[in-house]
């Protein structure tokens, strides 16, 4: 039986950059993400750095959004995940 790893590399927390209105900041998203990714890793957000509690719904989406967008494979559609 052949096991395959869905995940391999170095996954760092990425925190939620927020603009000057507490809107996602999808400039520092992509920033951000170009960092991780010119260092070989991947981003890991809504999870581990602790502000996902304190983050309305629709900042959390608007931050998958981003995310997918500036992500270099996206192997779904959000649409699964998010009833826009």
């Amino acid at each position: 039986m052949s096991i395959e790893n869905k995940f391999k590399g170095v996954i760092v927390p990425a925190v939620t950059p927020l603009n000057s209105i507490f809107a996602i900041d999808e400039p520092a998203v992509e920033r951000i993400f170009n960092n991780f990714y010119a260092h070989q890793a991947s981003p890991f957000i809504l999870g581990t750095t602790g502000e996902a509690p304190s983050l309305s719904l629709q900042q959390k989406k608007d931050y998958v959004l981003a995310a997918a967008k500036y992500k270099k494979q996206v192997p779904f559609s959000m649409q699964e995940f998010l009833p826009i």
